[in-house]
Protein backbone atom coordinates (compact mmCIF):
# COMPACT_ATOMS: atom_id res chain seq x y z
CA UNK A 1 0.00 0.00 0.00
CA UNK A 2 2.82 2.42 0.84
CA UNK A 3 4.52 1.60 -2.46
CA UNK A 4 1.44 2.45 -4.49
CA UNK A 5 0.80 5.66 -2.57
CA UNK A 6 4.37 6.88 -3.05
CA UNK A 7 4.30 5.92 -6.75
CA UNK A 8 1.00 7.78 -7.12
CA UNK A 9 2.52 10.90 -5.58
CA UNK A 10 5.54 10.62 -7.90
CA UNK A 11 3.32 10.19 -10.97
CA UNK A 12 0.97 13.05 -10.04
CA UNK A 13 3.89 15.38 -9.34
CA UNK A 14 5.71 14.53 -12.56
CA UNK A 15 2.50 14.93 -14.52
CA UNK A 16 1.79 18.34 -13.01
CA UNK A 17 5.34 19.52 -13.77
CA UNK A 18 5.14 18.26 -17.37
CA UNK A 19 1.61 19.27 -18.33
CA UNK A 20 2.76 22.41 -20.15
CA UNK A 21 5.33 20.54 -22.23
CA UNK A 22 4.68 19.66 -25.85
CA UNK A 23 4.40 15.95 -26.48
CA UNK A 24 3.41 15.44 -22.86
CA UNK A 25 2.08 12.03 -21.92
CA UNK A 26 0.77 11.09 -18.49
CA UNK A 27 2.73 8.67 -16.36
CA UNK A 28 0.69 6.16 -14.38
CA UNK A 29 1.81 4.91 -10.95
CA UNK A 30 2.17 1.35 -12.25
CA UNK A 31 4.69 2.57 -14.85
CA UNK A 32 7.11 3.75 -12.17
CA UNK A 33 9.60 1.09 -11.13
CA UNK A 34 10.81 0.97 -7.54
CA UNK A 35 14.42 1.07 -8.75
CA UNK A 36 13.81 4.10 -11.00
CA UNK A 37 16.35 6.88 -10.47
CA UNK A 38 14.58 10.19 -9.93
CA UNK A 39 16.70 12.45 -12.13
CA UNK A 40 17.51 9.86 -14.82
CA UNK A 41 14.72 7.35 -15.31
CA UNK A 42 11.76 9.58 -14.53
CA UNK A 43 13.30 12.92 -15.42
CA UNK A 44 12.68 14.87 -12.22
CA UNK A 45 14.58 17.96 -11.18
CA UNK A 46 15.33 19.07 -7.63
CA UNK A 47 12.14 21.14 -7.46
CA UNK A 48 9.99 18.13 -8.40
CA UNK A 49 11.80 15.95 -5.88
CA UNK A 50 11.18 18.52 -3.14
CA UNK A 51 7.48 18.58 -4.06
CA UNK A 52 7.34 14.76 -3.96
CA UNK A 53 8.92 14.77 -0.50
CA UNK A 54 6.50 17.46 0.71
CA UNK A 55 3.49 15.45 -0.49
CA UNK A 56 4.82 12.23 1.09
CA UNK A 57 5.30 14.07 4.39
CA UNK A 58 1.77 15.42 4.20
CA UNK A 59 0.16 12.08 3.33
CA UNK A 60 2.01 9.99 5.89
CA UNK A 61 2.24 12.74 8.55
CA UNK A 62 6.04 12.62 8.54
CA UNK A 63 8.79 15.16 8.90
CA UNK A 64 11.68 14.19 6.65
CA UNK A 65 14.84 16.11 7.58
CA UNK A 66 16.26 18.19 4.73
CA UNK A 67 19.68 16.61 5.21
CA UNK A 68 18.22 13.23 4.16
CA UNK A 69 16.66 14.42 0.92
CA UNK A 70 19.85 14.03 -1.19
CA UNK A 71 19.95 10.36 -0.14
CA UNK A 72 16.71 9.66 -2.02
CA UNK A 73 18.23 8.82 -5.41
CA UNK A 74 15.67 6.15 -6.33
CA UNK A 75 11.95 5.80 -5.77
CA UNK A 76 12.80 2.73 -3.69
CA UNK A 77 14.93 4.83 -1.32
CA UNK A 78 11.92 6.97 -0.47
CA UNK A 79 9.56 3.99 -0.18
CA UNK A 80 11.96 2.15 2.15
CA UNK A 81 12.36 5.23 4.33
CA UNK A 82 8.59 5.65 4.70
CA UNK A 83 8.14 1.92 5.40
CA UNK A 84 10.72 2.11 8.20
CA UNK A 85 8.83 4.92 9.89
CA UNK A 86 5.29 3.60 9.49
Amino acid sequence: MITFKVKRIVAETINSFRENSKGYSCIQPNEIRRNAVFNLDIDTDSLAIMEIIRKVEELFLLDIPNKLIPKFKKVNDLINYVEQLI
